[in-house]
This record gives C-alpha cells, sequence and structure tokens, in this order.
C-alpha cells in the first residue's frame, strides 16, 4: 500500500494499481511459454480471474510477448468485453490497435509525453523508448508510479532527463536484470556480470527518480 494505493505483483513484468475508481493492469502475461518456448514463468500465477474483475484499464508497455500476451488475453477477454478499456503508446503501424478494434476493444492511444486524464482521480503519461519500448507514470489519487519495465537508460544523463520531465515520483517499478539473450549455456560469468550492470543502472535510477 502507499497512500491509498495498493499495487499487487502479479507475474513476470505484470502488476495490478489499484486505486479508488481506477483499477489498472500492467503487462499481463498469466501462463504459458513464450519466444518458441524459450521462456517460462519462475513461478506460476497465484490469481484467478475474479482477482481482475474490477480491473478499469489494462497498460501494455510494448508487443513482446512477454508483456503482450494473446493467450493470457483470451482468459481476460470476458473483462475486455465489460468495456475495460486498453492503454498504449500511439505507434504508426497500429498493429496492436487493429488486433482489439478486430474484437471491438476500445483502445486509447496516447501519444509520448502525453499527460491524459482517464478517470476523475487519475491520470496517465506514456514515453517512447528506443525502438518499440515504452514507459508509463501513472498518478492514482496523488500517488506518483512510474513504471519502467524493459526501458533501457544506460547514461546517467538519459534518467536524469527523464527525471527533470516527469519529477519526483513515489513508486519506481523496473526490470531487474536483462531480457535478452547473453552468451551461450556455459557462459554463467557473463550473464552475472551482465545482471550486476543492469542492476547497478537501476540503483542508479531510483536514486535519480525518487
Amino acid at each position: 500500500m502507499v497512500g491509498n494505493l495498493r499495487i499487487e505483483w502479479v507475474n513476470h513484468a505484470g502488476f495490478i494499481l489499484r486505486g479508488e475508481d481506477t483499477v489498472i493492469l500492467c503487462d499481463p502475461w498469466l501462463t504459458g511459454p513464450v519466444f518458441n518456448n524459450g521462456w517460462e514463468q519462475l513461478v506460476p500465477t497465484d490469481l484467478t480471474l475474479h482477482d481482475f474483475s474490477n480491473v478499469t484499464h489494462i497498460w501494455f508497455s510494448h508487443e513482446h510477448p512477454d508483456h503482450f500476451h494473446p493467450p493470457s488475453l483470451k482468459k481476460l477477454m470476458p473483462l475486455l468485453d465489460k468495456g475495460v478499456k486498453v492503454l498504449f503508446q500511439k505507434t504508426l503501424d497500429k498493429r496492436l490497435v487493429d488486433y482489439f478494434s478486430r474484437q471491438g476493444v476500445p483502445v486509447e492511444e496516447i501519444p509520448s509525453g502525453e499527460k491524459r486524464s482517464i478517470s476523475p482521480t487519475a491520470h496517465v503519461t506514456i514515453g517512447k523508448n528506443g525502438i518499440e519500448d515504452s514507459w508509463a507514470l501513472f498518478e492514482i489519487g496523488g500517488v506518483r508510479i512510474l513504471n519502467l519495465n524493459d526501458c533501457l537508460f544506460s547514461r546517467r544523463a538519459e534518467i536524469t532527463a527523464l527525471a527533470k520531465q516527469l519529477g519526483k515520483v513515489d513508486v519506481l517499478l523496473s526490470h531487474f536484470s536483462y531480457a535478452e539473450k547473453i552468451g551461450n549455456n556455459e557462459d554463467t560469468a557473463l550473464r552475472e556480470r551482465t545482471a550486476q550492470y543492469y542492476m547497478e543502472l537501476r540503483r542508479r535510477s531510483e536514486g535519480i527518480l525518487r
């Protein structure tokens, strides 16, 4: 709990932000393998469909299947049929928008850097990062949650610029390691060094943004 906001972990990069009149589900990958059966979740998802029953919005950071996972969305379709709105960065190809449009699910496209009101007590700002990724600043009931997910800010100047743009945040959500293939099976030391590198980047980001 942060103020009147409850943050609930779903699995992998998935979270539920539960505010007074806004409940946002972020990057739901509930079950099953991704990346051609190359990735599995470390632990099963404990939540049931009932735990998502009051969700008002779903935000996807990008289209990688561990964040935008169509099999998980099929499980959540009863919620989507009840008017849940999808939040996504504005893109040129509109593939995700078209995917949901074919199923009659409303999508709110938000241009990079634009602050958008999504309820009487909640706002969201989405920012593009790299080729396809995005971050989101959720302001719910006076609590500011910045979800960086897989966004990469490898230089201090980049994260400092983001802090100047957004101001201080109350909660920072980000990946804690790397999300890419590093070396071959026997290259354990290389993967450990890479993980330490990204964890140090996270610590630096926390010090600047909070």
